[in-house]
């Protein structure tokens, strides 16, 4: 029956990556606050399963939920600058209407920076609940379940509702919770001295983007809106001051603050403003070409946990779930070096990033990765796992290697299915062949 299934799901439409982010924003404007943008899912998403198989394992990792800003200065500089102008009559009142707002969203974020908000708690109890109703056979109450933490409290907070959600839903699981910092270290939020000294502020891209910022947000007309004259704005330059007003308009969205900061802005400023947001964090993390892998060599060690679990699986038959809670930048290196369709693309025209890659899309707040084993549902004579370390040229599911059941692998992004952009096939793919891609990307991000 895997001959049949297989071809059909083969005719399944694929997400298409082709995304034209400008309409994206335009129709979404909370998009334009890339990292700040809330887990938008409501609704996950299973290809059928072939016959004959069943879910075995689900090692999984995902971004803490909604949170508070991190960078408080912001306000700081943003409020400054306000309050000046309208001590000396510079603000128009639409300028007083948004330093009223400003200083609303600052009051109430007071004592939370950085802090998981109620949304983020609620985002990874919802995930959680999706995930046991997709997979009830791995959480029937015997089923080892690890939950492994960040030592950031938001992360542990959000392991805390994940696991408590999955509590609720049956009692009797055994959840064994970690927060390690040699984990975190190790694999949670592992880096690289190159990586260090790729994100430093002396970097030559930094310059670069400055400069591309400089050249795309327009300044004018919402300085004009803001201030009776905007020369005598003083202690921080246009770009600066947009930009950070920027970030405070979306990060309401992760709170339960309902201030429309960001109507100030029309679709194509908020477009402008997110590309900067999108170039840093693509050059930083995921693959431009001007990075050199320098963010996905960082995730080597959370992939090999990845192949080590999943290997350790099919080899032993015994079910389980192994959980992991990070941040945003983890996340966006493990998918691009797992070559996630859409994650993984190398640009090295700074115009076509944001074609290229959109940071809203790969690492909302609450993103996460799902890689799900399947197994034969009958045991055979000889072991169905005999070609699961082979590491033999790709090959396709629909012309298998061996007469023996093999073990398949879907990928969820996001609670939504994806394919591996450099390997044939898909959704579901062969573990011997996804295994030897993913240590094929190996050697490719590694440098010396």
């Amino acid at each position: 029956m895997l001959r049949i299934i297989l071809p059909l799901l083969l005719l399944l439409p694929a997400l298409a990556y082709a995304i034209n982010p400008r309409q994206a924003i335009t129709d979404v404007p909370m998009r334009s606050g890339g990292i700040y943008y809330a887990y938008p899912v409501t609704a996950d998403s299973l290809p059928p399963v072939p016959d004959g198989y069943r879910p075995a394992f689900i090692a999984h990792y995902g971004r803490h939920g909604s949170r508070w800003m991190l960078d408080y200065s912001q306000f700081d500089e943003v409020l400054e600058a306000l309050n000046h102008a309208d001590s000396i009559g510079n603000l128009t009142p639409r300028g007083r209407e948004v330093l009223w707002m400003v200083d609303t969203i600052h009051r109430h974020a007071i004592g939370h920076v950085g802090e998981l908000t109620p949304l983020g708690v609620s985002q990874h109890k919802a995930i959680a609940s999706r995930m046991f109703r997709r997979f009830p056979s791995l959480f029937s109450g015997v089923t080892p379940v690890e939950a492994r933490s960040s030592i950031e409290p938001r992360c542990i907070v959000s392991m805390s509702a994940f696991t408590e959600a999955l509590k609720e839903l049956n009692p009797s699981l055994v959840i064994d919770r970690h927060a390690t910092p040699s984990d975190y270290s190790g694999f949670i939020a592992s880096s690289t001295p190159r990586q260090a000294r790729h994100k430093h502020k002396s970097a030559p891209w930094r310059r670069d983007l400055a400069a591309f910022r400089d050249s795309v947000i327009p300044v004018d007309r919402l300085m004009s809106e803001l201030f009776v004259d905007p020369a005598l704005v003083d202690g921080i330059s246009a770009n600066r001051f947009i930009r950070f007003l920027h970030n405070i308009s979306v990060s309401t969205q992760d709170t339960a603050l309902d201030i429309p900061l960001h109507s100030l802005f029309t679709p194509d400023e908020l477009y402008a403003i997110w590309q900067g947001i999108n170039y840093n964090m693509y050059v930083q993390h995921a693959c431009a070409a001007v990075a050199d892998y320098s963010g996905p060599e960082c995730a080597v060690p959370l992939m090999s946990r990845f192949i080590s679990l999943i290997d350790s699986a099919v080899v032993s038959g015994d079910p389980g779930v192994a959980l992991h809670f990070g941040h945003d930048t983890s996340l966006i290196r493990l998918l691009a070096l797992m070559d996630i369709e859409g994650c993984s693309t190398v640009e090295v025209d700074p115009a076509r990033y944001a074609d290229a890659w959109q940071d809203w899309r790969v690492s909302p707040m609450g993103a996460n990765l799902q890689v799900i084993l399947f197994t034969p549902d009958a045991p055979v004579t000889s072991s169905p796992f005999a070609d699961a370390f082979s590491l033999t040229p790709h090959s396709s599911l629909l012309t298998p290697n061996s007469s023996l059941p093999t073990p398949l692998i879907l990928l969820r992004h996001n609670e939504q299915p994806v394919r591996i952009a450099g390997l044939p096939g898909g959704p579901y793919y062969r573990w011997s062949d996804l295994r030897a891609h993913w240590l094929s990307r190996i050697p490719l991000v590694t440098r010396p």
